[in-house]
């Protein structure tokens, strides 16, 4: 797709640019030294930071792969840019992938993934006075492989969440075409926002969130979900430009404005 290429382009001069401005950081060592001996892998954890005006919230961007790869450059990088070009800190997170996550059962690689967020955001608590953004009302946008690591981390059912280790949940999660479709919700998850945008022809299984966003919206109230199903739309669109989904993030980003002063 023309556009898609066009976005990826974008996404490496913005990141070149804001480099040679101080703005964008290249951020390693988020696990700790002995975790990295007893396992190197740890050591490939990584992140880029966007850093914006002073004050203004954080998002954590965390694209997808399938658990084979990092496609920040396709998704969590364009829309770093974009949301940076408003103002807004963001930290692209780069996590282990494929053999670097020593198993091989799809659930499990997934699993073992989402314990990559815990370190990405103990290092963002850590560093708000040096990079000057808050973590108080921080949003968390995660695409495909990278939206079940969103879900994994805001909700309370799951192995390694935020409850599970004494960490902020984040005002709002952005899951695009990545939110969990065997989701449960429970009564520690009310107040979490939820965002997503989802393509009904999407062949990855994410189409299938569509028989629960009622159940959803009844646990955490119609104010506080917002998920639109596109007709004729797959997998990948990131940034949804020339698609139906276009200007996903413009409204995403008023959703997070108006959750995060809740």
């Amino acid at each position: 797709q023309p556009a898609q290429a066009q976005s990826i382009v974008d996404g490496f001069n913005y990141v070149v640019e804001q480099k040679g401005l101080k703005k964008v950081h290249f951020i390693s060592g988020l696990y700790a030294e002995d975790e990295v001996r007893r396992d190197p892998d740890k050591g490939k954890v990584q992140g880029i930071l966007f850093q914006g005006k002073p004050g203004k919230p954080v998002a954590v961007q965390i694209a997808g792969g399938g658990f084979d790869g990092v496609a920040s450059y396709l998704e969590s990088i364009p829309a770093a840019m974009e949301l940076h070009r408003r103002g807004y800190s963001a930290f692209v997170l780069i996590y282990r992938v494929n053999v670097e996550l020593h198993e091989t059962e799809p659930q499990a690689k997934g699993e073992k993934a989402s314990k990559d967020v815990l370190p990405a955001v103990r290092y963002l608590i850590g560093h708000q006075a040096e990079y000057g953004y808050t973590m108080d009302g921080f949003g968390m946008f995660g695409f495909s492989a990278g939206g079940l690591m969103t879900t994994a981390y805001a909700f309370s059912d799951y192995k390694d969440c935020c409850h599970k280790h004494n960490l902020p949940r984040p005002a709002a999660i952005f899951p695009i075409y990545g939110l969990h479709w065997e989701l449960k919700v429970h009564e520690k998850d009310k107040g979490l926002a939820v965002f997503s945008r989802v393509g009904r022809d999407d062949p990855t299984g994410f189409a299938a969130v569509e028989k629960i966003i009622p159940d959803i919206r009844k646990a955490l109230g119609q104010e506080n979900v917002d998920i639109v199903m596109y007709d004729k739309l797959g997998h990948g669109f990131g940034l949804g430009i020339d698609t139906a989904a276009e200007g996903w993030l413009r409204d995403a980003v008023a959703f997070w404005e108006k959750h995060r002063k809740c």
